[in-house]
């Protein structure tokens, strides 16, 4: 097996990257409310003529045609190459931290991780989070909870009830300018799946690159006080890191606390 782990983390790479692909697809039609979402044929976002085979292999098609249409050659947004990248870490992680033995787990969290992908990057690009999104990730946070992480069905619920308060607490005090209505349902399904404790790690994790990177644009004059940042990729960022370095997080705090 231990011969095989290269290949393995490669292959799930590779996964991601074609589910990165799926993702930015999805993201461009729930957001211009486009149908056959899932069926409809690919095509250019300028010139609306559809994809070929060469044009949609992950990563390489991007890099090849050096970011344009081979159509109207217009410039194509890197979101959708760092999608598919992205992914693939996120897929390869998966891998290399719960391995094969258990199907089913494996399959949860590369679900949870590309429902986590494609939160991250439409809000990212769009600064809002679609219901439809949110929803599929509540639904996988009470799987994950009880399944994954192994919550008791008081910790499932206390979790998911914090994680909606904390965030709505903040957008009714605030009027919507600290967060928006869309990070309370991520709230929610990241406290569902995580159950308190490590939800609390979560926001820790997130609130933490949240103000660096938001001190470190205003220091680069990059963004002014009054600019909308997406906090999505944060509360997404602060989820990955607490599910694949929780543990050594916590083992480095309590060595370093006792």
């Amino acid at each position: 097996m231990n011969n095989l782990i290269p290949a393995y983390t490669l292959g799930f790479f590779a996964f991601g990257t074609i589910v990165g692909s799926f993702i930015s697809m999805l993201n461009y039609r729930v957001k211009n409310k486009i149908g056959g979402k899932i069926t409809g044929r690919s095509f250019c976002p300028h010139c609306k003529v559809e994809l070929n085979f060469f044009d949609m292999i992950p990563l390489l098609s991007y890099l090849f045609l050096g970011g344009k249409c081979r159509s109207c050659n217009k410039k194509i947004s890197t979101n959708y190459f760092f999608t598919e990248l992205i992914t693939g870490f996120l897929f390869a992680s998966v891998f290399l931290k719960f391995g094969i033995q258990n199907p089913t787990n494996t399959i949860l969290w590369l679900l949870v991780f590309a429902i986590g992908s494609a939160i991250f990057f439409f809000d990212l690009e769009y600064l809002e989070v679609p219901i439809q999104y949110s929803i599929a990730f509540a639904f996988l946070g009470i799987l994950g909870g009880y399944l994954l992480i192994g919550n008791s069905t008081y910790e499932i619920l206390l979790g998911g009830l914090i994680g909606k308060l904390f965030f709505y607490l903040q957008y009714t005090l605030s009027k919507g300018k600290w967060v928006g209505l869309g990070d309370s349902d991520i709230g929610l399904a990241m406290g569902l799946l995580l159950g308190p404790k490590l939800l609390i790690l979560a926001l820790m994790i997130a609130y933490i690159l949240g103000s660096v990177i938001g001190l470190a644009l205003l220091a680069t004059k990059k963004a002014g006080r009054k600019t909308q940042l997406p906090f999505g990729p944060f509360l997404m960022t602060g989820l990955y890191i607490t599910v694949i370095y929780g543990q050594q997080i916590a083992d480095w705090y309590f060595n370093l606390t006792f």
